[in-house]
């Protein structure tokens, strides 16, 4: 969270927040929140480390498809519009990055409660 955020926020507020990301840094997996127009809104920390961003560095403005990658993105396009549509998806990617060992990744994307505007995942 930037600084100019954290500013902006009451001090109960600021502990909710300070608490839900150390408890979504502990987990051991990628974990990460975008709205329906397909911008970041939440990263724990090993979602940044995957795409080499800073703990400092404000994402409110990351583009999906711009942070992912035209090719990677294409290929999710189909899961990310079933989730905006209200379908709860689970799907399996390919990760390699030069001078790395392939990773596979299964992505489970799990729609916003908001009902009945989906308004993330």
């Amino acid at each position: 969270m930037n600084r100019q955020a954290q500013d902006s926020l009451n001090p109960s507020e600021l502990s909710r927040k300070r608490t839900f990301q150390w408890l979504a840094d502990a987990i051991p997996a990628l974990a990460c929140y975008v709205d329906a127009s397909l911008r970041y809104r939440f990263m724990n920390t090993r979602y940044r480390k995957l795409f080499h961003l800073s703990e400092t560095q404000d994402i409110q403005h990351l583009y999906m498809p711009g942070l992912m990658g035209e090719e990677a993105f294409a290929k999710a396009r189909v899961y990310v519009n079933k989730v905006l549509s209200g379908e709860h998806v689970t799907y399996e990617i390919h990760l390699s990055e030069s001078g790395e060992a392939n990773r596979v990744l299964q992505v489970h994307y799990v729609v916003s409660p908001e009902k009945p505007l989906i308004d993330g995942f």
